[in-house]
């Protein structure tokens, strides 16, 4: 064969060379594998909302708050999508830390919709990236006008 006259060196580096061969491509799908099964850190917020009327201060009851323009996070399990009797609403927002990859600080948006009263949409952020394991609280106090 065309190996038996070179040094034993090229025939084994030729010979490891065809048993590799697929190697780097298991090696490839190992590592995406590895990166899609959770090599990422997700960070929670502990996120209250209290709304009010804006004429006298006091608690606004059902305001349907709906968070579905956010794209960096979402809302832990199945959560009320509307004010309690204090005009409160909290639940915890989870972000993955590849939304900072590109950011500093992310967007919380709040849509904000009662009957009688003006629709609002606000940013209650931004969400920075937390520098504790003491996941962040954030209270935001919207206060919304009635229709004339």
């Amino acid at each position: 064969p065309f190996f038996e006259n070179r040094p034993f060196i090229r025939g084994t580096e030729h010979r490891m060379f065809r048993k590799s061969r697929g190697n780097p491509r298991v090696l490839l799908l190992a590592a995406v594998c590895h990166l899609l099964t959770g090599c990422s850190f997700l960070y929670t917020y502990n996120v209250t909302v209290v709304v009010r009327d804006i004429r006298d201060g006091s608690p606004l009851e059902n305001v349907n708050v709906d968070l579905t323009k956010n794209s960096s996070g979402r809302r832990d399990g199945q959560l009320p999508t509307a004010t309690n009797g204090d005009g409160r609403l909290e639940f915890d927002w989870i972000v993955n830390d590849s939304a900072f990859f590109h950011a500093t600080e992310i967007p919380l948006i709040v849509d904000l919709t009662k009957a009688g009263y003006v629709n609002e949409s606000i940013d209650i952020g931004p969400l920075r990236k937390p520098t504790s394991d003491d996941p962040p609280r954030m209270i935001a106090v919207i206060y919304m006008r009635p229709t004339e």
